[in-house]
């Protein structure tokens, strides 16, 4: 026996009697096997030595607390080229699987695997076996690595089985990967390698459903025929991870490759290494998710030309030159670490200062002084300590001393400021110039004011009227303010500044009221304009003919004024007015008081000639006489119905209508005529009269036809209904007689259907015609 493997037994069979005689014993049938394995590891027979701990198994317990073998890892061997052909589909309770490069199984390790009980995860050194055609993968089979990988990927690692999580880490030839994927719902975790033979699958985004993570190792050393892979959407996508080998840029490099855009569903974006040209032309990424995280390292030229998505987190790592003209607008974070390129900070006008939220600059070889504009960032968002930073530093910063700032030290030295420094004195502006203007009364008005050194504070304001706030916008720099409807003149104050040392008291005024028009609206009169309020505490109040009408307060839903304001039931001024008189009419609120405005009354539609009024069935023209509006009606929007269809208006005015109206049936009939005009409707029957006609030819066996005779026109019977818009109405026609008939209905062509309303004499009439002709 050889010496040295003797040792190692020895060893083996010390650890096991040091745990105890509880580790020979397993439950079912385990034992054969565990002894086969230890026989093909060392080489040598062993008969009852079953578990020990930090070697070849690890042990534990199943469901049933019975002792098992739950990890294999096949880190030593004693021969060269090992072959393990121990059946390992009795490991049902293995979770864990590793194997060093030495080892080959016989058959395929694949083909003999149990069905495990647990998730179970499979490492492989250097996998050499080769697959065969087909075999199927256990469903609890999660995670398979292969650190190298010679033989070809069978589609089976895709079609069949759970597998989570599949890496390979490198490849050597022999491999390859499948060219098209079969539909794949367990995959999330892929990293393959991408050389000159393999790529990633052309339909991989749409062959695997819930991926989630993806990684390239591209091995662009050496060669020039790798051909960059092309991005299909994929649905979950959310991490990829692109690793270029090569570490200069004499390999093979690419162009950077835009379907990356389609991958809308990524929140980290990785690339590393030397692998992608810079470009002369803008490359557009915007399309990426909002809120997205970019990490660029070694050699990242390329970012100098891409169109960043919005929201994004930028890292930038161990990388050689210049930021300066990057435009990160779209950015609301840049770390940059381990920068070998000694230069200015960037401009904050390279940054949206407003959305950023981290500038981390620290620990690289940045230059000169802090730019003004640096003040406008957050008070805790910069960070650039560890620099070759020096000069002048902002009065900004000054105004709240070194202890406020620790993020601006250690660098090389700043004129009169180090991070003891106490709080100087600081010369604070505020314009105040847009308080000037005129506020809306009918919705929230919002105020931009601009200064100088106005910090990092939040502002306070004050004022008489409730509901104002005030927003620090950009520090040192903007602030907003934002005023609630109201009425009259206010005034106000406003504290701001490091420690709130600067202090300003301001008025601001709401626009004067001003009246436009009215309309009535049944028993209500309503009144536009302008600056009425919106504010329940300052009343509108109308002031008509000398007497005081307190109206409604405005809503925020006809904040546009369109429909007016009317006043309570009971104190609504309509009942005071006249039709066809003037009245004048003001608005006083908070104080504020409108000029006289002068209307005539109009509160209703009067017909003076309805009873003349006669309608064909054949269609024509009609006039209408009557009061139809005064000065100020807006006749563009009237319009007249005749059995709810609707007609054409030739001329109207205040005391005149023509209209058009088409043919219809010819069958006599009372139809309504409705006018709406001005915000009043109003609605009469008329009558409509046509000829009879002659009855059918007869043979000469049958009754003579009847000869036409011309029918009496029929009284027109006057009606009032109540529309939508109630309305007072007023006619100069006797009372006349309506008689119930049918609603008539719309025709499908453009003549009106219609429904009689015939008369019993009418009908006597016609039937004693007929009787004549049959005499004679």
């Amino acid at each position: 026996m050889n010496y040295n493997n003797t040792f190692y037994i020895l060893i083996i069979l010390l650890i096991v009697l040091i745990n105890g005689i509880d580790s020979q014993v397993f439950k079912g049938n385990l034992k054969p096997y565990v002894n086969q394995l230890y026989t093909q590891v060392y080489g040598e027979t062993f008969d009852g030595l079953q578990c020990n701990y930090g070697w070849l198994l690890t042990c534990g317990y199943d469901q049933n607390n019975e002792r098992t073998v739950i990890g294999i890892d096949l880190n030593i061997y004693f021969s060269p080229n090992p072959v393990i052909t121990v059946d390992f589909s009795i490991f049902i309770d293995l979770v864990n699987f590793t194997t060093m490069d030495a080892y080959s199984f016989s058959p395929n390790i694949f083909t003999r695997l149990p069905n495990f009980t647990n998730p179970a995860t499979m490492k492989f050194q250097n996998f050499k076996d080769v697959f065969p055609e087909n075999f199927i993968l256990p469903m609890n089979l999660k995670v398979v690595e292969f650190d190298d990988i010679n033989v070809p990927l069978p589609n089976a690692f895709f079609a069949t089985g759970g597998i989570n999580s599949l890496k390979i880490s490198s490849t050597s030839q022999g491999f390859s990967f499948p060219q098209q994927l079969p539909i794949n719902s367990y995959l999330e975790d892929l990293s393959i390698v991408i050389n000159e033979i393999n790529s990633l699958p052309s339909n991989a985004g749409s062959a695997l459903k819930n991926l989630t993570s993806l990684t390239l190792s591209v091995k662009n050393t050496g060669t020039s025929n790798i051909v960059f892979p092309i991005f299909q959407r994929f649905s979950q996508l959310y991490k990829l991870n692109i690793n270029f080998q090569a570490q200069d840029n004499s390999n093979q490099l690419f162009e950077f490759e835009p379907s990356i855009n389609n991958i809308d569903s990524l929140l980290n974006l990785q690339i590393s290494g030397y692998g992608f040209n810079q470009s002369n032309n803008i490359i557009d990424i915007s399309n990426l998710k909002e809120g997205i995280s970019l990490e660029f390292a070694n050699n990242i030229d390329y970012i100098k030309k891409l169109k960043f998505p919005k929201g994004c987190s930028i890292f930038l790592d161990t990388f050689n030159m210049s930021i300066i003209d990057i435009d990160f607008t779209n950015a609301v974070e840049l770390t940059v670490s381990n920068s070998m390129y000694a230069e200015n900070l960037p401009p904050a006008s390279n940054f949206n200062y407003e959305k950023v939220t981290t500038l981390n600059l620290n620990s690289n070889k940045f230059t000169g002084s802090i730019p003004n504009e640096y003040c406008y960032f957050g008070k805790n968002v910069l960070n650039l300590g560890n620099n070759l930073l020096s000069g002048n530093v902002p009065d900004c910063f000054k105004c709240y001393g070194g202890p406020e700032f620790p993020n601006l030290f250690p660098n090389a030295g700043y004129i009169d400021f180090d991070s003891t420094s106490p709080p100087s004195t600081c010369t604070l502006y505020i314009d105040l110039t847009p308080l000037s203007d005129f506020f809306n009364t009918n919705k929230t008005t919002v105020l931009t004011f601009t200064g100088n050194n106005i910090g990092w504070t939040e502002p306070a304001i004050t004022s008489s009227l409730q509901g104002i706030t005030v927003r620090l916008v950009v520090p040192n720099k903007i602030l907003e303010i934002t005023f609630p409807p109201g009425a009259g003149t206010q005034p106000g104050s406003l504290i701001l500044g490091y420690q709130y040392t600067l202090f300003r008291t301001f008025v601001f005024s709401y626009g004067i009221p001003s009246i436009d028009s009215y309309y009535v609206n049944g028993s209500n009169i309503y009144f536009r304009g302008s600056y009425f309020s919106f504010n329940p505490d300052y009343k509108n109040i109308f002031t008509i003919n000398g007497n005081k009408y307190t109206a409604n307060t405005q809503t925020f839903q006809d904040d546009q004024l369109n429909h007016g304001i009317t006043f309570p039931i009971e104190n609504n001024p309509v009942s005071i007015l006249n039709n066809r008189e003037t009245f004048n009419v003001s608005i006083t609120i908070a104080l504020k008081k409108s000029s006289n405005v002068t209307f005539i009354y109009f509160g209703n539609i009067t017909l003076t000639n309805s009873s003349q009024s006669i309608f064909n069935t054949t269609g024509g023209d009609v006039t209408f006489n009557g009061e139809f509006g005064i000065e100020t009606t807006d006749f563009s929007s009237a319009i007249i119905k005749i059995n709810d269809i609707r007609v054409t208006i030739n001329q109207i005015s205040e005391t005149q209508i023509n209209i058009t109206y088409p043919s219809i049936a010819n069958v006599d009939g009372s139809y309504p005529v409705y006018f709406e005009i001005g915000g009043f409707t109003y609605t009469q029957e008329y009558e409509f009269i046509g000829a009879p006609t002659l009855p059918p030819t007869q043979t000469p066996s049958e009754t003579p036809s009847e000869t036409p005779s011309e029918t009496p026109s029929q009284t027109p019977t006057q009606t009032q209904t109540n529309s939508p818009t109630p309305t007072q109405t007023q006619t100069e026609t006797p009372t006349q007689t309506q008689t119930n008939s049918p609603t008539p209905t719309q025709s499908e062509s453009n003549e009106l259907s219609c429904s009689p309303n015939l008369s019993n004499s009418f009908i006597q009439l016609i039937t004693f015609i007929f009787v004549f002709y049959l005499i004679i």
